[in-house]
Formats: structure tokens, C-alpha cells, sequence
């Protein structure tokens, strides 16, 4: 058998291809490494510096001072350093910078440093002295990739909130334009009995002794007319909000969703089993919301029920031309007499115990939004819903109806 050895150089470039960013992405990221040797700290700028953005400092001080002035990603330090220790200085970085990931070298490692490191500085890796290149780079790399994918959660979690906040918004302007409507149509009834009465006066006082009553009586009109004409031009089925609609990869964007869904799902296993290579097109905004709502829901159900290892299933495939994400879990499932409305603004089993019914009809009316659908799986064990998808730009523009005017939602490139 012969096995095939690589050089140190051929290692080396493995190493350093062997993260899944771009070149680009990685160099968006800061690295902040402290030592008070400067010899470190240029042997560290000649190993490193030509991948990563790199950032140094001789002292915990120093390295507290660019941490306040500039976006670092992650910090990488020595722990004996004199007037502020490794651990120290990720202490304090934890506490003022919490997002900041933190790596710790050491020369002497033991386990007293080891648990003051993870209970104290939150280190996430440990490097000993004398470090390689063939050690430190997968760290970093490693350290920076979660750094990404943090911000990529945080993103997404921004979009979600600002995309709620609209919706809220048009439901509630839908609301009260709908109740308006009818305000003003008991006034304006109202006020064409005025107007009869006042020609009743008129032949009876003259026009001029009722003229002052006639001329606010035209006021009125005016105005509720003018109401009345708003809510036309605002009617609620005419508030769309605008999206933006390309091709995305599922498996990345369900990985996003479960970190965004993971404090909710404490306890629970999540099995995943995604298509590889597999994409829709449509919002990833609301494709999140969709997703998140409906983990959400099968967690506060395994929850609130006795389960015996509590499982949500996350499935997505290709199913005639649609992309199918089925979300499942094993838990009592939907009641039968619920089952027919679920998507109905204000069905929830969890009404009077903190549900308020707008989880499923929001999914239902962003999946129909985006040329899609959601629905209830009937006969599975627990509750089960499939969500799917345009698979292509051309199966999205397919589902329009030819009587559409025009695109309800912005499409980009």
C-alpha cells in the first residue's frame, strides 16, 4: 500500500484553503493579538498577516483601547503578560465586548488556568507555546467562521424583527382603516338626514337663518369624504410589502434559523436532513419567519406536554417542482376540532396560556405572499407542516395569475 505524503508547504495551503469563506470575507473579520514580546508579535504578523486582518498589542491595556475604538472580531492572547494576565484581559473583553471571541495562549498550561480561562475570560480555544503554523491557522480560521456566522444570525434576526415590525403595522393600519370605513359611513348617513332636515328648516325659516349650520354641515362632508377617499387609495389588500426575491441555499439558511430558534428549544433533539445543494427562490426573510414560527410552535408544544425525548424533525427535498420543508415533531399534534382552521387569524390551542393566534396565519400569508404554501399534514404523528416552495425565478413567475397586473413583490437580480 503505498500512501501518499504531503510537503510541509502542500499541508500548509490545505490549511489555509480549508475554511468554507471567501478570501474577502475572511479579511472582514479583525483579529486582535496581544503579547509583550515584540519579537510574537512580528513572527505572529509574518505567519498570519497575509490571510487575516490582524491587529496587535504589547499590552492588556493597549488591547482594551482598540477594542473600545475598533470592530474586532476576535481577540488572541498570551496569558502571562506583566500588569494585566491573558485571563484577566478576557474577563474584562467578555464583560464590555461579549461578541468578541476569545482564544488564550499559554506556556505552562494546567487546570486551575484552564477553568479561570472558561469560567472567568469565556476562552473558546487554548494554544500552547511554542505555537506552529500548522497549528494556529485552523484556530483562526475556525474562530473567524463563527465570528461570520454570528453576524449572518444577527442579520437575519434584524431582518426578521424589522419585517414583523411592518406586518404589525399594516394589520394593525388594516384594523383600524376597516373600522374607520364604517365610522364614517354611519356619519355620512347621518349627515344626509341632516342635510334633509335642514331643507325641511329652509322652507320653514329661510335659507339664511340656517345658513351658518348649513356651511358647517358642508365642512363635515368635506372632511369625511376626504377620510373616506384615504381609505380607498389604503386599502388593506393593496399594502404589500415589498421583498426581495432571489435564489437561496436551504441547508445554510436552516442552520441560521436553529441558532436563532436554540434558546427555545432547550431540551429538545433536533434532527436535520437537508438535500445537499438544494435552493428556492424567494425572501429569506420570510422564508425565517416561516421556519422559526413553526419550530417555535412544535417546541412550546413538546414543552407543555409530557414527552418522552422530545424530537422536532427538519426536512427539506425536492418534490415536484417545488422545495418541500416539512417541520415535525412528537409531540400530542394539533386537536381535531382545530385542525380545519389553523391558519385563521386567532385559532391557537394555546389561547388563554400565552398563544394569541397570529403565529400560523402570519406563515400562511408570507408563504402565499412569496408564490407558495403551508399546510397541516394530516394522519402524521404529532404535528406536522409542509412548507413549499418556487424552486426557480420561472416556477415563481409561473404562479402568477394572468389576471395579475403586475409582480406583487420586487424581484432582484
Amino acid at each position: 500500500m503505498i500512501r501518499k505524503v504531503r510537503s510541509e508547504g502542500e499541508e500548509l495551503k490545505r490549511i489555509e484553503c480549508s475554511t468554507t469563506l471567501a478570501p474577502d470575507e475572511v479579511r472582514a473579520h479583525t483579529l486582535l493579538y496581544v503579547d509583550d514580546d515584540p519579537h510574537n508579535l512580528r513572527a505572529f504578523m509574518r505567519v498570519v498577516g497575509a490571510t487575516f486582518s490582524v491587529r496587535t498589542a504589547i499590552s492588556g491595556a493597549e488591547a482594551l483601547e482598540i477594542l473600545a475604538t475598533e470592530r474586532v472580531s476576535v481577540l488572541l492572547t498570551d496569558q502571562r503578560m506583566p500588569g494585566m494576565s491573558g485571563i484577566e484581559l478576557c474577563k474584562i473583553a467578555r464583560r464590555r465586548h461579549p461578541k468578541v471571541h476569545r482564544a488564550l495562549i499559554t506556556g505552562h498550561p494546567d487546570r486551575e488556568t484552564a477553568v479561570a480561562a472558561i469560567n472567568e475570560g469565556g476562552v473558546e480555544v487554548f494554544l500552547t507555546k511554542p505555537w506552529r503554523r500548522h497549528m494556529v491557522l485552523p484556530v483562526l480560521h475556525g474562530l473567524v467562521e463563527r465570528a461570520h456566522l454570528d453576524g449572518q444570525v444577527e442579520e437575519l434576526q434584524q431582518g426578521i424583527i424589522e419585517q414583523e415590525r411592518l406586518g404589525m403595522l399594516a394589520l394593525a393600519r388594516g384594523t383600524v382603516l376597516h373600522d374607520l370605513a364604517g365610522t364614517t359611513g354611519g356619519l355620512m348617513m347621518s349627515m344626509y338626514m341632516m342635510r334633509e332636515e335642514f331643507s325641511n328648516l329652509a322652507r320653514r325659516f329661510g335659507v339664511e337663518a340656517i345658513a351658518p349650520a348649513s356651511d358647517e354641515l358642508n365642512a363635515m362632508e368635506e372632511l369625511v369624504g376626504h377620510i373616506q377617499l384615504l381609505h380607498r387609495k389604503a386599502h388593506p389588500d393593496q399594502m404589500e410589502t415589498q421583498r426581495e426575491l432571489s435564489e437561496h441555499e436551504v441547508k445554510p439558511l436552516v442552520a441560521l434559523v436553529l441558532r436563532l430558534a436554540r434558546r427555545a428549544c432547550e431540551g429538545i433533539r433536533i434532527e436535520v436532513d437537508v438535500d445537499p445543494g438544494l435552493t428556492f427562490f424567494g425572501d429569506r426573510i420570510d422564508v425565517s419567519r416561516i421556519l422559526l414560527n413553526l419550530i417555535r410552535n412544535s417546541a412550546q408544544a413538546l414543552q407543555s406536554h409530557v414527552v418522552d425525548e422530545p424530537v422536532i424533525w427538519l426536512q427539506a427535498a425536492l418534490d415536484e417542482g417545488n422545495v418541500r420543508i416539512r417541520v415535525r415533531d412528537n409531540g400530542p399534534g394539533v386537536p381535531t376540532e382545530l385542525a380545519g382552521r389553523i391558519f385563521e387569524l386567532g385559532s391557537s390551542s394555546r389561547i388563554g396560556r400565552g398563544g394569541q393566534g397570529m403565529g400560523l396565519f402570519v406563515c400562511h400569508q408570507l408563504a402565499t405572499a412569496g408564490n407558495g404554501s403551508v399546510a397541516l399534514e394530516p394522519g402524521a404523528t404529532g404535528a406536522s407542516f409542509a412548507v413549499r416552495l418556487p424552486v426557480s425565478r420561472e416556477e415563481w413567475r409561473r404562479r402568477i395569475p394572468d389576471d395579475d397586473p403586475a409582480p406583487r413583490l420586487e424581484v432582484v437580480a
